[in-house]
């Protein structure tokens, strides 16, 4: 059971990383071959793939039978996991930097990660010979780390290097999301701050295997599962990692899907108010053509605007005060108060202009309630009023202000309402 959840963890991770370096290596063509961070970007990512495909147990198994050496999966796959750690450091340097500057540091990593990578081999050797005769497919090294000083330098190189490179590039990309969000581009930023989170996932790794082997020094044995299972925690950088790769070119299309679905609910709820216009107002509607969402949004709060701007010499602010008190009363306060109040305005006023009914004498028209503006802002609010139109507390005010006016609400103006 225990063989099978480390397979299942790291080979579940291993398509992933295979289908990134698949998507990366199509803009390394596009791109002519020659962008230095994109070489870097997809050395990491085939680290990381050879890296989680040799983890597990029955690979290492495979790689055994194939070659012959005990145990040989363990230099194979902590020197890919170096290499990653290089790699993925490289990369954000070269992005982040001009050449040459980029470069003077690429170097000293190309020229380190190389030198562990030698070393870590050179040490699984050494021990070779001693350790040989008990195959641990999950735990050779907190195994023998122990009692080998040469795996205790294996591992203390190891953890060294993937501890500076994974820090480093966390450091490294979150600094540089910082400054691009200053410049205003929040996608990159975004993508800039998911790369800081990969490296997260393997550095928890090794410093929980330091931690282990520190006890294991010490004389304690009750951590050494954990130990064990610690490398399957950086298999979880996978989900990140695709994020940040996938972010740049499918995040603004994201965006775009969720404005256009913001707009198509804001239309909708517009669209009861839009009927009323063009049954009792014809002359404020426009054409209805078929157009993008965002246009129709845009040319119905045209529409409602000029609809408030002929109904203007009927506004009766007796309506307003009524419904005023009513929405007090029924505890509406804010934005949906005065929703409520140029709602029955608006009611009112299309009744009159109806019925060609003046508004009494002296009784002045209030000044319009949804200013241009904002579009958001604008479009919001005439989302409340069409809200409010059809309430209670609207037709309350209206029958009653008409009532007084013995003008009763009509039955062509309920026509126009539904």
């Amino acid at each position: 059971m225990k063989l099978t959840l480390f397979n299942a963890s790291y080979l579940a991770t291993a398509p992933v990383w295979a289908a990134i370096l698949a998507f990366k290596m199509r803009d390394l063509r596009r791109k002519g071959w020659t962008t230095p961070a994109l070489w870097a970007l997809c050395l990491s990512v085939l680290a990381a793939t050879l890296s989680s495909i040799s983890a597990a147990p029955a690979n290492n198994t495979l790689l055994h039978q194939l070659t012959g050496i005990v145990h040989f999966a363990v230099p194979w796959c902590y020197s890919w996991a170096t290499l990653y750690a290089g790699s993925t450091l490289a990369t954000v340097l070269l992005w982040r930097y001009p050449p040459a500057r980029a470069w003077r540091s690429v170097r000293w990593i190309i020229l380190g990660y190389s030198t562990t990578i030698v070393t870590l081999i050179a040490l699984f050797v050494a021990s070779y010979d001693t350790t040989r005769a008990d195959e641990r497919l999950t735990d050779w090294d907190i195994h023998y780390a122990t009692t080998h000083p040469t795996v205790s330098a294996f591992m203390l190189a190891y953890i060294t290097a993937m501890t500076v490179g994974t820090t480093a590039q966390a450091y490294q990309c979150w600094s540089a999301s910082r400054a691009v969000r200053a410049t205003g581009r929040v996608w990159t930023a975004r993508t800039l701050r998911w790369f800081a989170i990969v490296p997260l996932w393997p550095l928890a790794s090794v410093l929980v295997k330091f931690v282990v082997l520190i006890t294991l020094w010490c004389g304690t044995t009750h951590l050494a599962p954990i130990g064990a299972a610690a490398p399957a925690i950086s298999v979880l950088g996978s989900i990140p990692m695709a994020i940040a790769i996938l972010l740049p070119s499918w995040g603004p299309r994201l965006a775009r899907l969720r404005d256009s679905i913001v707009a198509w609910r804001r239309y909708h709820q517009l669209r009861p108010l839009l009927n009323v216009v063009r049954q009792t107002h014809p002359t404020s509607a426009l054409p209805d053509r078929r157009q993008d969402v965002h246009r129709r949004l845009h040319r119905a709060v045209v529409e409602l605007n000029d609809w408030q701007l002929a109904l203007a010499p009927h506004r009766d602010s007796r309506v307003g005060r009524r419904a005023e008190r009513l929405a007090c009363e029924a505890g509406l306060t804010g934005a949906a108060l005065t929703a409520t109040i140029t709602a029955a305005q608006l009611k009112a006023a299309a009744h009159y202009q109806h019925h060609d009914h003046p508004v009494g004498e002296d009784i002045p028209a209030d000044e319009d309630q949804v200013r241009d503006g904002d579009p958001a802002e604008e479009q919001a609010a005439w989302a409340r009023v069409a809200r409010a139109y059809h309430s209670r507390i609207v037709d309350r005010a209206v029958a009653s202000v008409l009532t007084e006016t013995a003008a009763p609400l009509t039955a062509g103006h309920g026509d126009a309402a539904g």
